[in-house]
Formats: C-alpha cells, structure tokens, sequence
C-alpha cells in the first residue's frame, strides 16, 4: 500500500477579479510516481473588502513534462467549474474534487477568479 502525498498549492491567496493564479510559482508538484489518483480540497471565501458576497471560482491543472514548460493539457484541465463561495456541501465554501490528469511528470493548479470582487482561495493537492 503506497501514502498519499499532500501539498498547500494555495496558501489563502487572493485572486483578483477575473485573475487568475497559477500555483505553485516556479517549478511544480512532482507526480511521476502517481498511481494516478489525485484529488483538490479547496476553501474559497470572498476578499475582505468585497461587496459582493457571492462569486465563484473555476479550478484547472497544468501539465509538463521538462519542469518548466506548462500548459492546459488537450483534455482541457478542468477540475471544477462554478464553485461558489457559499458552496460544498456544508455551504461553507469547502469542497473536495476528485480528477484524473493526463500522464506527465509535474503539475501546477490554476484558479479563475469569475466574481466581480476578489476571492480568497486555499488549495491542497493530493496525489496517490
């Protein structure tokens, strides 16, 4: 039986209105040994000087194979789209996501900001 691993791709970071961020910066999270399972827990809370109180964010991953180029894979690369702030299953912005990437060796996650105010995201990738 192999471990899971855990990385913080997103420690609370704020994401513009309609930004987008691409985590981790610099080099990405090695997967090459993956059994390929891989799974996102994000938190995403609206900006504290937001006027809005609801928005959403779209979550995809990156791919590369060399460490150093990465790109939305021909797949598309989504993890989850529309989630809301006010959603998951308690309603509290929380929510866990289950996907499956195409073969590679290194992974980044990107968030889309699509509200009309800032969004303060966490992410945690796990990988099997």
């Amino acid at each position: 039986m192999s471990n899971v691993g855990s990385w913080k791709i997103f420690p609370a970071v704020s994401v513009s209105a309609g930004a987008t961020q691409t985590y981790p910066t610099g080099k990405g999270v090695p997967i090459q040994n993956a059994e390929g399972y891989f799974a996102l827990q994000v938190t995403a809370t609206m900006g504290a000087t937001a006027a809005a109180t609801t928005g959403y964010v779209d979550y995809q991953y990156l791919v590369s194979l060399d460490n150093t180029n990465f790109m939305v894979p021909t797949g598309g690369g989504t993890i989850a789209t529309g989630h809301y702030v006010t959603g998951g299953p308690g309603t509290d912005g929380m929510s866990y996501f289950s996907f499956s990437p195409e073969t590679t060796q290194w992974i980044k996650i990107r968030a889309i900001n699509r509200a009309t105010d800032a969004i303060v995201t966490t992410v945690h990738l796990g990988v099997k």
